[in-house]
């Protein structure tokens, strides 16, 4: 049985190839671009590329085709610079991977503007290889856009207030790495394991968002500066259990200090923990469903050191 610091060594050799691989892709796609291929780099460049190598370590575990897979990968991660670009300015975020946020150098409306260019060239791209992978790229975008704008507007939700942060997590995150793992196996064409790898991708991009919230509360308690409230409020609301008009009182509050002491008081980073080891389990037993292989044993990996690594940070 090959031990979890070999494990470690070889994943992050395979991780290092297949960056490199997706890099490459990406390169491809700019310098096919027609004008602004510099300020299209700016948006995309210093990602770790983890949903792009995502695509192909699926694609690698299923016997898929990798040509196919890099010019997927290569999609995902477009997609993924977009909505970054538009969260920074939901956010105002003035940094992004250790520098400035694009809208903070190029203003907002240009910000905007690359996001949607970025989407709808992402897009184009696929369309001349796959109309399923077009539909595939489509819905993850749908999807994770409808999640930002839920996380914002929580009080449009029909259903019980209490589930937004449950439904947010799955459609903001989950939705874009389920895209990502189902277009690594749509290069087999085997319905059945496109339906494995999507499933994959949703329960590892929800376990992903919670502990990136877990973290994101251990920051508040050093710093009231700087943290996007909405995701805690979200979580407070669910694990507090609390009817509308409740949720309402917390979801105004806009000062950090009284918003961690709500979550100090119910214990939120428990609640938090509980959740994700939930999630966690859920993954290793789904796992069981891939074919036995080295890249299994990766997919199987995956999660936890994902998140030891973020939490680390913490």
């Amino acid at each position: 049985m090959v031990s979890q610091r070999v494990l470690l060594e070889n994943l992050l050799e395979y991780y290092e190839n297949r960056r490199k691989l997706v890099d490459k892709k990406i390169r491809e796609w700019l310098n096919d671009l027609p004008a602004l291929k510099e300020i299209v780099y700016r948006a995309l460049e210093g990602g770790k590329r983890f949903r792009g190598v995502l695509t192909l370590l699926i694609c690698d575990a299923f016997d898929g085709d990798l040509t196919k897979a890099s010019e997927f990968a290569a999609s995902i991660e477009f997609v993924h610079a977009a909505t970054l670009l538009h969260d920074d300015v939901i956010d105002s975020h003035l940094q992004r991977r250790g520098r400035s946020s694009f809208w903070s150098v190029f203003d907002i409306h240009k910000a905007i503007m690359t996001g949607d260019f970025i989407f709808t060239y992402a897009g184009y791209r696929v369309s001349r290889i796959s109309e399923k992978a077009l539909a595939i790229i489509s819905r993850a975008i749908y999807r994770t856009t409808l999640g930002i704008l839920l996380e914002a507007l929580p009080h449009y939700f029909p259903g019980n207030i209490t589930s937004v942060y449950l439904e947010v997590i799955k459609l903001k995150t989950g939705e874009l790495f389920a895209g990502a793992a189902e277009l690594g196996a749509l290069t087999t064409g085997d319905k059945r394991k496109m339906e494995l790898a999507r499933k994959y991708g949703i329960l590892l991009g929800e376990a992903y968002q919670i502990a990136d919230d877990i973290y994101d509360l251990r920051i508040l308690r050093k710093t009231h500066k700087d943290i996007d409230l909405k995701p805690l409020k979200l979580a407070l609301i669910h694990f507090m259990k609390i009817e509308r008009k409740k949720a309402d009182e917390i979801w105004k509050i806009n000062d950090p200090e009284k918003i961690l002491s709500i979550i100090e008081n119910i214990r939120l980073e428990d609640e938090l923990f509980d959740s994700l080891e939930k999630k966690l389990s859920e993954l290793d037993k789904f796992i069981r469903q891939f074919p036995k292989s080295k890249y299994r044993d990766f997919i199987a990996f995956i999660p936890r050191y994902m998140v030891d690594a973020m939490l680390s940070y913490g």
